[in-house]
């Protein structure tokens, strides 16, 4: 008698052999969820796809997307969500999807009217932008990337101007100092401690100032900080331990990425408890992040009293 696990394997097999792209993906998820490392990720989260979701979402708009302006390293492209700046050799479709797909809205934490919102990581400013059409007041990006941060001062001239996008071109890390940022051929994939990414070959590489979010904030004088996202290519953990003092008097709500290391899934809240204890976190959609490797794309953070609030 077949095992349940041998007919899952031959059922996911068929399924990438012969079905269309979502199904396909539904297979692939499902042969990890029975077979690969996989953590924080439910049966639910394999029939319902992100990768499935991105996909379908580049299909809808691939047509409407289009280069009209270049000067060598930026390239400004139409889209239905505007024109943009962004480094030349990035793939601008899937930064489109993603940005319709909403990775980072994970459940009760998103932006709302009036936040002043921390966008860590902010690449070329397809969050902030979405911060700002949610209503934020203001939005500090911080980025280290040079062609990200030209790209940025571009696509966000006037707010920078009104002094409602706080640009701060560093690096984020647990105390300050200076490092190498790695730099891709794909500018998202640019880190300060991932060597090696299957995505892109690393181009060359540049020193970069490091910061803490505490120091940011002080040096901003801030008086409150309402949304954080993060997604710092596998340094989360290091920025988190940056904060503690942000964590404490703010109390944000935070979407952190958790696809970047097989590992965040796991160090990322512990990391955030041993500062604020009563924070809960939600995990978010999950893709394969690795050969083999199945985790949540983001995980939603939600303090003490935002979770009693959305509980009512």
């Amino acid at each position: 008698m077949f095992s349940l696990g041998i007919v899952v394997l031959a059922v996911a097999f068929a399924a990438v052999r012969f079905g269309p792209p979502r199904t396909k993906m539904q297979a692939t998820n499902l042969y990890l969820f029975a077979t690969g490392d996989v953590v924080g990720c439910s049966v639910d989260d394999v029939l319902s796809p992100l990768d499935a979701d991105l996909y379908e979402a580049g299909a809808a708009i691939m047509n409407d997307v289009r280069p009209i302006e270049s000067d060598g390293a930026l390239v400004k492209t139409t889209s239905p969500a505007g024109e943009f700046w962004t480094p030349a050799n990035n793939d601008a479709l899937t930064l489109l999807a993603e940005r319709a797909v909403d990775v980072y809205a994970v459940g009760d934490a998103p932006v709302r009217q009036g936040d002043v919102v921390m966008d860590l990581g902010a690449n070329v400013g397809f969050f902030s932008r979405r911060a700002f059409e949610a209503g934020a007041s203001m939005v500090i990006a911080v980025e280290p990337s040079p062609l990200n941060i030209e790209s940025l001062k571009r696509n966000f001239a006037e707010e920078i101007a009104a002094e409602t996008f706080i640009l701060v071109p560093k690096a984020v890390w647990n105390e300050p100092g200076t490092m190498m940022l790695k730099l891709y051929d794909l500018s998202v994939l640019d880190s300060l401690v991932m060597e090696h990414r299957d995505e892109a070959a690393a181009s060359s590489e540049v020193p970069v100032e490091l910061v803490t979010i505490d120091s940011i904030i002080e040096e901003l004088a801030l008086d409150r900080l309402d949304f954080i996202k993060m997604d710092i290519e596998g340094a989360e953990r290091e920025a988190l331990q940056g904060a503690p003092e942000t964590l404490r008097r703010f109390r944000p709500r935070m979407a952190i990425a958790a696809e970047n290391l097989p590992d965040d899934v796991e160090v990322v809240p512990s990391v955030v408890r041993s500062i604020v204890p009563d924070y809960q976190v939600h995990n978010g959609r999950c893709r394969a992040i690795a050969k083999g490797v199945l985790r949540p794309e983001v995980l939603e953070f939600l303090p003490g009293a935002e979770t009693a609030q959305a509980a009512r």
